[in-house]
């Protein structure tokens, strides 16, 4: 727990920096994982027209995590691997991740090659136009490979 509150903490006020510009649209995410065993998540997202990425937020059966803050995206992408069998996502969009799960990262340029990294297939959500903060959450469903999405309230900025 104390290595999810440090990476959130992390990522958030990077993702977030002082000196950046409010996008005009945010995403607010929750994950769940309905898996048998424990899941690791990572994100990425083009913010300022720079990707990035982060992880690893591990989850264990059946239990969710909201995020604290929001992106500064009007979409977010999003990878799983499960560490217990050595498999996870395959998705079409591929970002560099740490390949040490048991680390937190946070990578600029994330779309690029980083050391002790590789790259790895993320699943992209909806994109979400206009202002505001847009709610969602994201299920990783008990097969561990198929998953959805729902669209909570938006909070006008």
């Amino acid at each position: 727990m104390r290595r999810v509150v440090l990476f959130l903490t992390i990522f958030f006020c990077i993702a977030t920096g002082a000196d950046a510009t409010p996008a005009a649209t945010t995403i607010s995410m929750t994950l769940c994982n309905q898996y048998k065993g424990n899941v690791d998540f990572a994100i990425a997202y083009n913010a300022h027209n720079e990707w990035a990425s982060a992880g690893w937020i591990r989850l264990r059966p059946h239990a969710c995590m909201p995020s604290p803050q929001s992106v500064p995206a009007n979409t977010v992408y999003v990878a799983w691997v499960m560490p217990s069998e050595n498999t996870g996502s395959g998705g079409t969009h591929n970002f560099d991740v740490d390949n040490r799960i048991y680390r937190n990262f946070f990578f600029d340029h994330a779309d690029k090659p980083q050391p002790n990294a590789e790259m790895l297939g993320f699943n992209g959500l909806p994109t979400f136009v206009g202002g505001g903060v847009f709610h969602m959450k994201f299920t990783l469903l008990a097969d561990g490979e198929k998953y959805q999405w729902a669209m909570g309230k938006v909070t006008p900025k």
